[in-house]
């Protein structure tokens, strides 16, 4: 879990943002059943609130993990779609080089948090990705990809080989 002090103020932002209600219990116990020997320990109830449960991502959320999305990424336009070859990948598989630009733009609920884009800002970037084709249900999978800034000439990450 990390440090406990950090865990908890995480939890408190949380609450603070309406997202969750934490409950001190009053002992070691949880619906009757003793955890052992930790005097001095604090437990809490957390539980989600309907401005959480709203904001979730339904897809990616789950009885475990709700995921609350702080921007959103779409593809603009795609500038290339080439074959690909590699000898470092396997030469019996297709796969394609794409390259594009995609607009990264804050939610509501991003900007409010102070949300800063999946590179640390948000705005209209290029990319390039190496995609796998599955022959038997025609349709791709992510292998690998780079992002720059629209108006400079490199990239800002250098996974793909030329």
């Amino acid at each position: 879990m990390g440090d406990p002090d950090e865990y908890m103020k995480f939890l408190l932002a949380a609450q603070k943002d309406g997202l969750i209600t934490i409950e001190k219990t009053s002992d070691n116990t949880d619906n009757g059943q003793f955890y052992g020997d930790f005097a001095g320990q604090k437990y809490y109830n957390v539980a989600w609130t309907p401005k959480a449960l709203g904001l979730r991502d339904e897809k990616n959320s789950d009885a475990d993990w709700l995921r609350i999305p702080l921007g959103a990424c779409k593809v603009k336009t795609i500038v290339k779609d080439i074959e690909y070859h590699n000898p470092n990948l396997s030469q019996t598989d297709d796969f394609r080089l794409v390259m594009g630009t995609y607009e990264d733009k804050p939610t509501d609920f991003g900007k409010s948090q102070g949300a800063t884009g999946i590179v640390g800002e948000f705005g209209v970037f290029k990319f390039r990705v190496v995609i796998k084709l599955n022959p038997f249900n025609q349709t791709y999978s992510y292998v690998t990809g780079d992002w720059g800034k629209i108006d400079a000439d490199d990239w800002q990450t250098k996974n793909i080989r030329q």
